[in-house]
């Protein structure tokens, strides 16, 4: 296969278009927006143990363009304002987990076939007022499907660490591309 006038390469990991002109030097790259979505994790001012649910289920709306629609997240970072910077990982499903435990209690998931993902938060950068940590998200980007005809995924967060959290002080920012 040749390249050519016309001929158009697409990289469905970086979300990037290239379209080659006639002059092989000339190109033109198109990026689909990223998109992002805040929220607060309801954690109690409380002591947690590791493998604990913090706070309870998070429905993220609207992560998809339409009813079933998909995307990539690209992203994600979460704040601590109680500066415990305890290792702890974001986990994404397309639908509401069937039995989720009560936030403080042992996290399982009993349904994995919906599971989009796990984002691990593992290394944090402490400020006075807080501390950040950027989320590993495999292989640069993570794509999900909204399932259940509506345009949600559906987070739990779970602690690997015994962290004492104030009240709502965890904010969770995912960016996202979407199809």
């Amino acid at each position: 296969m040749g390249w050519g006038t016309g001929t158009t390469v697409q990289d469905s990991t970086l979300l990037t278009e290239l379209q080659v002109k006639a002059d092989p030097t000339e190109y033109q790259t198109t990026r689909q927006p990223t998109t992002k979505i805040t929220v607060t994790i309801a954690a109690a001012a409380a002591a947690y143990h590791a493998g604990d649910i913090v706070g309870a289920v998070v429905d993220l709306t609207p992560m998809g363009r339409a009813n079933g629609g998909g995307g990539y997240i690209t992203g994600a970072v979460l704040t601590d304002y109680a500066l415990q910077s305890i290792a702890g990982e974001a986990w994404l499903s397309s639908v509401t987990p069937a039995g989720a435990p009560a936030d403080n209690a042992a996290w399982t998931m009993t349904d994995n076939d919906d599971a989009v993902g796990v984002i691990p938060f593992n290394t944090y950068y402490a400020s006075a007022l807080n501390s950040v940590s950027n989320g590993a998200i495999p292989n640069g980007s993570m794509p999900f499907v909204c399932e259940g005809g509506d345009q949600s995924l559906f987070l739990a967060f779970v602690t690997r660490g015994t962290p004492t959290y104030i009240a709502n002080g965890l904010i969770l920012t995912l960016f996202y591309v979407q199809d």
